[in-house]
């Protein structure tokens, strides 16, 4: 959760004060609560009668993360969401509200650095500690071989998503394993595309590869849409590419290649997310991800470096490890 204020730099005090009564408010509107808790519920069944939402939030990641707090879609279900009341709420709302959990405050701009932090010590600081907060679990990044298979009336497509548990955004793999994502599932021209046109001529599919960071931990998966009897095939193609980055060693062309699309990448999700790049909203809201993921700086400042001395030795390593 993140909450968000641009002001002028005389009222950044006022600003800070609102914004801490609206984290220690513990007064909710029965009847708002209620439209809130039907809202979620109509959502929920949206997502369950589309078939890539429901794939990828109620089959695909409760099976990669079985076991762990990650195998619960943040959404919630029909079930969970039902059973909310205003006490829960409350209660759930204690264990998050509290100092001792990661509570960051950024501010980027004109401001008095004393006055902000005598402010901020004021409110925030006046919050007491709680005892017997549990740590966050960790969560290994031990893979298990599991197909998960369901079957739906009145489908044409299927649907196919195949990953693995890795390492989050903070460690040092992480640009490699992006790199391999945009080498698989990147693009008309990327590996799946061409193998999956060439071996089984295969049209109307849609092809995409994602790395996600879930907070101390990744995802890398694989999405496709094709046929329903293509699908032996598109896992077959899948894992003998797998195969290939563990045993061969990337081209010159097509590494240079995925780290341009992996640069332009990063610079339209700054432009698209966070604004301008010499925004304040953006810089902002760079330094709170940058922080929840435990990015290093150095990391954040030369990225184009970082991306670049990435050789295809040090990419099929990874591959090794992470496939």
């Amino acid at each position: 959760m993140a909450l968000y204020a641009e002001t002028l730099p005389w009222e950044i005090p006022i600003i800070i004060r609102i914004i801490f009564e609206a984290v220690i408010n513990d007064k909710y509107d029965r009847e708002e609560f209620a439209e809130t808790k039907e809202e979620i519920l109509s959502e929920i069944k949206t997502y369950i009668d589309h078939p890539s939402e429901h794939l990828f939030d109620h089959l695909f990641m409760p099976t990669v993360f079985e076991g762990t707090p990650l195998e619960k879609p943040i959404v919630g279900s029909l079930k969970t969401v039902a059973g909310i009341t205003m006490r829960k709420l409350l209660a759930a709302r204690q264990k998050i509200f509290i100092p001792n959990k990661p509570m960051i405050i950024v501010v980027v701009g004109k401001f008095d650095e004393k006055e902000l932090i005598e402010e901020i010590g004021k409110t925030f600081g006046t919050i007491p500690p709680k005892n017997g907060v549990m740590p966050p679990p960790l969560v290994s990044l031990e893979n298990k071989k599991i197909r998960k298979l369901e079957e739906k009336q009145g489908i044409s497509q299927a649907y196919l998503n195949l990953g693995f548990r890795t390492p989050a955004l903070s460690h040092k793999d992480s640009l490699k394993i992006g790199l391999l994502s945009i080498i698989l599932g990147e693009g008309f021209s990327c590996r799946l595309a061409r193998e999956l046109r060439s071996k089984t001529g295969a049209g109307g599919y849609d092809i995409d590869s994602n790395y996600d960071s879930l907070g101390g931990i990744g995802c890398f998966y694989i999405y496709i849409t094709l046929g329903q009897q293509r699908l032996k095939e598109a896992e077959e193609i899948i894992v003998a590419q797998f195969c290939d980055l563990k045993e061969n060693l990337v081209g010159k062309a097509e590494l240079e290649k995925a780290q341009n699309l992996l640069l332009r990448k990063r610079n339209f999700l700054l432009r698209h997310y966070y604004g301008d790049k010499k925004g304040l909203d953006g810089q902002a809201l760079r330094l709170v991800m940058h922080e929840f993921e435990g990015i290093p700086l150095d990391v954040v400042q030369d990225f184009d470096y970082h991306v670049r001395r990435i050789s295809a030795q040090s990419l099929r390593q990874a591959a090794r490890k992470y496939l």
